[in-house]
């Protein structure tokens, strides 16, 4: 529910903010900063920054002429990271790491021109291997393997 909050605010600043300024912060009714985005020529450029009540950083990502570039990052409210992905000229494209709200592994894996490609793994909430899987373009390509907790095989295939 917080986060769709927090999204709904930043629908309703951030409008304004970029036909006013090059810089738009937003507060809780605290005063302390909720939101920190830059912008250029009307377009988002830079870092768009997010924080928790708590001061701790929620949110942080990149802009290039509007175009979202370099690491995007999430953390819970304790400061974990939650999800870090990478952009290209508005693509995903890199590294994309997800983690459970313990801090533990989830899902992790490489992604070219927004598509998997690569090893990408997926582990249960105990941290053991749920599933590795070979890509190319967004599509199995090689071994498929999907495990149990006690590391049982439950599904195997390849794909060519």
């Amino acid at each position: 529910m917080r986060p769709l909050l927090l999204a709904l605010a930043a629908l309703l600043t951030l409008p304004a903010c970029r036909l006013k300024t090059e810089v738009c912060a937003s507060h809780f009714n605290s005063g302390r900063t909720w939101s920190v985005r830059f912008y250029r020529d009307g377009l988002p450029g830079k870092k768009w920054i997010v924080w928790y009540a708590n001061g701790n950083p929620y949110f942080g990502s990149g802009y290039i002429a509007g175009a979202r570039d370099g690491q995007w990052d999430t953390a819970a409210v304790d400061g974990r990271e939650i999800l870090m992905r990478t952009y290209l000229e508005d693509e995903l494209q890199g590294l994309w790491r997800r983690r459970y709200t313990d801090g533990s592994p989830m899902e992790e894996g490489e992604l070219e021109n927004g598509l998997r490609t690569g090893t990408w793994r997926r582990y249960h909430p105990d941290g053991s291997l749920a599933e590795e899987a070979e890509y190319r373009e967004g599509l199995y390509a090689g071994a498929v393997r999907r495990l149990n907790p006690s590391g049982e095989v439950l599904f195997e295939a390849t794909y060519p």
